[in-house]
C-alpha cells in the first residue's frame, strides 16, 4: 500500500472518530447544599452518577475552590476555600437532566435542592446564563494561572515591615501580635435568587447568607446566639 494511501485512510478514520464523537452542548445546573459540606457532597455524587449509569449525560459535579494561606498560631497555613459557599455546580447534557434525575439529586443527603427561579424547591428548576458559566470557568482559570493561591492573612508574628504612612513613615518595624477582631454582618431568609446574585458578585465574602425560617421564635440575645454558633460551623477546621 503507497503511504499516499495510508495517509487517506488515517484521514477517513480521524474524521470518523470526529464526527462519531462531536462536542456536546451542555447546561450548567446549580445544587444548593448544606453549607460546609460541599466537598463530601462533591465525593459522593461523583460515584453516585457512575453507579446510577448516568455518566454519559452527568458529565462533571464541579466545586471551585482557591487555595487561601491563613495565619494560625503565627504560622502560614494553606487552606482551601469555596468560591461560591452552599453550592455544587453540575454540567449536564442539554436536554438529558430528568424528573428521576432531579428526585435523586434532590433527596441526596446534604442536597437541599436544584437552584429555582426563585421559589425554593417548589420553583422551576433554572441553569445557568452562559455569560455566568464562561464568568465562573474564567475565574478558575485566572485562578490557576496566578498559582491559586491568594493571602487572607497577610502578616506573621515575627516579620519584618516597612512603615508606608503616618510619624513613622519609612521606619522598619517587627509585628510582635497578629489579633483577630470578630464580627460578622448576616443577612437571613434572602429570596434564593438574591442569595445567587450576592454569591456571583462575590458579596458573601463581607455578608453571610443564612436560613433561619423559624428566626420569629428566639429572643434576641438567643437569635444571635445560634447565629453566632452556626457562623463557627461554617468555619474551616
Amino acid at each position: 500500500m503507497s503511504e499516499e494511501n495510508q495517509d487517506n485512510e488515517q484521514k477517513v478514520a480521524s474524521d470518523e472518530i470526529k464526527s462519531a464523537s462531536p462536542e456536546k452542548n451542555t447546561k450548567w445546573y446549580v445544587l444548593r447544599v448544606v453549607s460546609g459540606k460541599e466537598r463530601k457532597v462533591k465525593e459522593y455524587l461523583d460515584k453516585d452518577i457512575i453507579r446510577e449509569g448516568w455518566d454519559k449525560d452527568i458529565l462533571q459535579v464541579f466545586l471551585p475552590v482557591e487555595k487561601v494561606y491563613k495565619v494560625v498560631n503565627g504560622k502560614k497555613v494553606m487552606r482551601e476555600r469555596n468560591f461560591y459557599p452552599g453550592y455544587v455546580m453540575i454540567e449536564v447534557v442539554d436536554g438529558k437532566l430528568t424528573g428521576e434525575m432531579v428526585q435523586h439529586l434532590s433527596n441526596t443527603t446534604n442536597i437541599m435542592h436544584f437552584l429555582t427561579d426563585g421559589k425554593g424547591s417548589k420553583g422551576e428548576i433554572i441553569s445557568l446564563r452562559k455569560s455566568e458559566v464562561n464568568k465562573m470557568l474564567g475565574k478558575v482559570d485566572e485562578m490557576a494561572d496566578a498559582g491559586g493561591m491568594t493571602m487572607s492573612e497577610p502578616f506573621i508574628v515575627g516579620e519584618t515591615i516597612k512603615i508606608i504612612d503616618g510619624p513613622f513613615n519609612d521606619f522598619n518595624g517587627v509585628i510582635e501580635e497578629v489579633t483577630d477582631e470578630k464580627g460578622w454582618i448576616v443577612c437571613l431568609n434572602m429570596p434564593e435568587a438574591t442569595q445567587h446574585d450576592f454569591r456571583k458578585s462575590k458579596l458573601n465574602y463581607y455578608v453571610e447568607l443564612m436560613d433561619i425560617f423559624d428566626w420569629r421564635i428566639y429572643k434576641p440575645f438567643h437569635l444571635f446566639k445560634k447565629i453566632d454558633e452556626e457562623l463557627n460551623k461554617r468555619l474551616p477546621d
